[in-house]
């Protein structure tokens, strides 16, 4: 995936409160440091990255689900 898409808030989500996740302080660290790089909202490249991780699992993550019902 092109770096330009982790950099670009997407259109379709909708505005809001924004919930807090809790990461490591290194990893906030770094986002933050490429936010203010790119000049973007640090909370826009984390849920980019969040976004792209659940269209890339999303099928195995619910067939895992499905799975465990099962049981």
């Amino acid at each position: 995936m092109s770096l330009d898409r982790f950099l670009i808030e997407s259109e379709k989500r909708p505005k809001g409160r924004n919930r807090t996740i809790n990461i490591e302080d290194n990893l906030h660290s770094y986002y933050k440091k490429v936010a203010a790089h790119y000049n973007v909202n640090m909370s826009t490249i984390i849920t980019n990255i969040l976004s792209a991780w659940k269209d890339e699992n999303d099928y195995e993550i619910k067939n895992d689900m499905i799975r465990k019902l099962k049981e």
